[in-house]
């Protein structure tokens, strides 16, 4: 089922119901993540300043998969972002094993 968020308020209240319909405990939650008891409990509440990639923990955690829809542009432009990322990192990988060769060679 979809549910609309808008707000941080509505993914606490969202993160909460969903751990109490799956009877965790807040700090056993926490120790599954491996977020404080404080940041679950901060999460539940709707504070706006937690940070993301640990927000993104604890529902990946709790079943809660994070879908936003975007227009058809944002999308081409998101992979041509994507694409320029990856070579990136392809031609820095590529720069450490030249590197680590020419160290290797006497």
């Amino acid at each position: 089922m979809k549910y609309h968020l808008s707000s941080a308020k509505d993914i606490g209240q969202l993160v909460k119901a969903v751990r109490k319909q799956s009877n965790i405990r807040q700090d056993d939650l926490a120790g599954l993540v491996g977020v404080s008891r404080q940041f679950a409990t901060d999460l539940e509440k709707g504070k706006p300043t937690l940070q993301l990639e640990k927000v993104l923990l604890v529902l990946a955690e709790l079943g809660i998969r994070l879908e936003v829809e975007v227009p058809e542009p944002v999308l081409e432009k998101l992979a041509d972002i994507q694409a320029a990322q990856a070579t990136k990192a392809e031609n820095a990988i590529k720069q450490t094993d030249t590197t680590e060769t020419a160290k290797a060679q006497p």
